[in-house]
């Protein structure tokens, strides 16, 4: 007859969480010692959004395991213990994995902590991941000259790597990120190059069009909006509902854009 233990992971295998829940549950009774199965007990009660009862969990273990504390306080809204718990683990692991960091700067991201971040970036090698991180949070703060050469340090260094698929998704990220602060910089046409860049990379994406059509209507000459036009127009057709909905909100909450919104929207 199988153990709880093959019980469970034969039911976790077959995607049948609760019932290997209970399984781990009737183990845990006869054997409350065994931590790696109570380190399992917390990842299912993870994954299925019980982050209270994985908190409670934890405290039954002799050892604190702060990851999985993070990952329940960030399930259960509680950023700020979520980043406390993973700034004492960058601090405590020099060798935290690049997925655990940025875990970590996404949430100081959202709750734009951006001094916090850069003196966080400051201490990591200057790879072109951290780079281009470093470039999110000048933006962040409105230092758009010093995103820019971020950016552009991370897109040099991204060009030293061999290239695949992935690497070039993030060189698109990349020059999006950096087309938006050559925007905000009034640097039209360096912001229309990248734009065009990435286009090449990622055709598909009806945001880049869109992009480009508000670039060319802010530089204000009379040809502007009929030029804008089109790449709005065609963009809009093309979009999702969803991305639709954020055009549209987009053109019509700024007033700089009030002209452009009545020839496409009207």
């Amino acid at each position: 007859m199988p153990s709880l233990l093959e019980v469970a992971d034969a039911l976790i295998l077959a995607g049948e969480m609760d019932e290997a829940l209970d399984a781990l549950s009737q183990h845990l009774a006869e054997n409350q010692n065994d931590e790696d199965a109570r380190r399992l007990r917390v990842r299912l009660l993870l994954s299925l959004q019980r982050g209270k009862d994985a908190l409670a969990e934890l405290d039954r273990l002799p050892a604190p395991d702060q990851r999985l504390r993070a990952q329940a306080y960030a399930l259960m809204g509680d950023k700020v213990r979520a980043i406390e718990m993973r700034e004492q683990l960058l601090q405590a692991n020099a060798d935290e994995t690049p997925e655990q960091i940025e875990l970590l700067l996404r949430d100081l991201y959202q709750r734009g902590e951006s001094d916090k971040a850069l003196g966080m970036l400051a201490d990591l090698s200057k790879t072109w991941r951290w780079l281009g991180w470093s470039g999110d949070f000048f933006a962040l703060r409105a230092d758009y000259a010093i995103a820019a050469e971020h950016y552009c340090s991370a897109l040099d260094m991204l060009k030293e790597q061999e290239s695949n698929a992935l690497l070039e998704a993030q060189k698109a990220y990349l020059l999006l990120k950096r087309a938006d602060v050559y925007r905000r910089l009034r640097q039209f046409a360096e912001a229309d190059a990248d734009y065009r860049a990435a286009e090449a990379i990622i055709p598909t994406d009806p945001m880049i069009p869109f992009n480009r059509g508000l670039l060319i209507f802010e530089q204000g000459d009379g040809a502007s909006l009929r030029r804008a036009l089109p790449l709005c127009r065609d963009a809009l057709d093309h979009a999702p509902e969803a991305l639709r909905e954020y055009m549209r909100n987009t053109l019509l909450d700024e007033p700089r854009y009030h002209l452009l919104a009545q020839a496409l929207l009207s």
